[in-house]
């Protein structure tokens, strides 16, 4: 517990790595990542934390993707509910969830007529996902918890288009390339949990071929081909070309849209190549230097890019400060929430 505990044998490697603080600083040193970095994630944690409403959630709109980052920000550093510092948060923050998928009929969404509520759905999906597979492994029972993962991710199976696909319009049977990521990122990490879901491993199939001749957003096709094992395809090889990044990096509204810096990094940093060592070069201070005191992290201002249009606007408003860092902090997890580079995504 706390990022240092025990009994993390049957958690799959790549997430059992996170949970030893030697593990994290071996793996921060091996990749490029320094003792700093570790330092800037506990103190966004703790951030993250104080800001932390009475009901579990975050956030003043779209609180269930709020709350799934915040969830993701604290399991990424294997912060469980038994951790002695953040275990009460990330347990709320579970409860709020299973809460929310009772409210909206098993979709974990504020409001199921919001344009992003199916993104908002597959980033807590993957949140939940990833809780039960520690709760299993710590033998912790949340009450209602493996009945919310298992509704959350066949409602994403279920709403796949015949191409196998997603689309917010459910009329409409062509791609969202950008939705069928992120749903394939939580379908992976339901896949983790060992749940029956009918119809996984076809829908996956089709979908990665719907997506196939897609070119944006690279980052984040890149990264749902390496999940499931295709990062040798020539789909993903376009996706890892199409990937637009500039040294040096600034926190600055010229480079730093953070949805597609996310996503950039994540599959640069799994692919592990040329790409990845030029932009890291730069990231890693850039991103420690622009860090407020508080572990928060500043507006870069409007970004210029913008493959990831359609979640910019979870970054203006009330709730921008917390998606902000969440989605840093999740950047600087990369070295253990993943397998090192030249390796497959988790």
């Amino acid at each position: 517990a706390g990022g240092g505990g025990g009994g993390f044998g049957m958690i799959p490697a790549t997430m059992r790595k996170r949970c030893s603080t030697e593990d994290r600083l071996a793996r921060l040193t091996a990749n490029g990542g320094t003792p700093a970095c570790e330092s800037a994630v506990i103190q966004s944690l703790d951030w993250i934390k104080q800001h932390q409403h009475p009901d579990g959630s975050w956030g003043e709109s779209h609180r269930a993707a709020a709350t799934g980052l915040a969830l993701l920000a604290y399991l990424g550093h294997c912060e469980t509910p038994l951790s002695e510092k953040y275990g009460e948060s990330v347990l709320t923050a579970t409860m709020f969830l299973i809460a929310q998928s009772k409210a909206q009929q098993g979709l974990l969404v504020d409001k199921k007529d919001d344009p992003l509520a199916l993104h908002e759905h597959a980033i807590a999906t993957m949140a939940l996902a990833e809780a039960y597979v520690f709760n299993q492994t710590l033998q912790i029972s949340v009450p209602h918890l493996e009945e919310t993962v298992r509704v959350a991710g066949q409602q994403i199976l279920d709403r796949a288009s015949a191409s196998g696909a997603w689309s917010v319009n459910p009329h409409d049977a062509s791609a969202d390339a950008l939705l069928t990521c992120l749903n394939l990122q939580a379908l992976k990490a339901c896949k983790h949990t060992g749940v029956d879901f009918r119809g996984l491993s076809a829908t996956v199939i089709k979908a990665l071929d719907a997506i196939k001749a897609r070119k944006e957003p690279a980052g984040a096709l890149l990264l749902a081909h390496q999940q499931w094992g295709k990062s040798e395809t020539p789909a993903a090889k376009a996706a890892l070309a199409n990937i637009p990044r500039q040294t040096p990096f600034q926190w600055s509204p010229a480079a730093t849209d953070l949805w597609t810096l996310y996503f950039d990094v994540h599959a640069l940093y799994c692919d592990g190549g040329k790409k990845w060592t030029d932009f890291h070069a730069s990231l890693l201070p850039a991103l420690l230097k622009a860090r407020a005191g508080d572990g928060s992290f500043p507006d870069p201002g409007k970004p210029a890019l913008d493959s990831a249009a359609p979640l910019q606007s979870m970054l203006t408003g009330k709730s921008a400060e917390h998606f902000r860092t969440c989605l840093t902090t999740l950047t600087l997890e990369v070295y253990y929430r993943f397998i090192g580079p030249n390796g497959m995504a988790r």
